[in-house]
């Protein structure tokens, strides 16, 4: 993974997405957001249940400063559902957090599916 350049301190992010989500972001999740905000993992495949392989396209920012942030891109339906996005797949699904597991979520037809149970597991898949 290649480290932020433009580091920021996203403790008043994190509070302020929490506060709107009415949730928390789980530990491990935030460390390595405070370290790659935005950046993109190397390898960035990873297997599903199914056996398709997945492929991030785009990390979403975490920083509220930014445009185009992981909270501007949840719909109502994933707020109501806590459903936190935080990176686009190849095949322009989101990769979020829901419960502090890892789903695919399908914002079509608002469908999702397990990935894993941690981030840190998902960064485990990669591949």
């Amino acid at each position: 993974m290649v480290e932020w350049i433009n580091y920021i301190d996203l403790e008043v992010s994190f509070k302020e997405i929490e506060k709107k989500i009415g949730i928390g972001l789980p530990s491990d999740f935030k460390e390595i957001l405070k370290k790659y905000n935005k950046g993109m993992p190397k390898p960035n495949k990873f297997s599903i249940a199914d056996g398709r392989l997945v492929e991030f396209s785009q990390l979403l920012s975490f920083n509220i400063d930014e445009k185009l942030t992981a909270y501007s891109c949840m719909t109502s339906e994933m707020k109501k559902q806590k459903i936190i996005p935080f990176a686009v797949t190849k095949n322009n699904n989101f990769l979020c957090l829901k419960n502090n597991n890892i789903i695919l979520y399908n914002i079509e037809h608002n469908a999702e599916k397990f990935v894993c149970d941690t981030f840190t597991e998902l960064l485990n898949k990669l591949k």
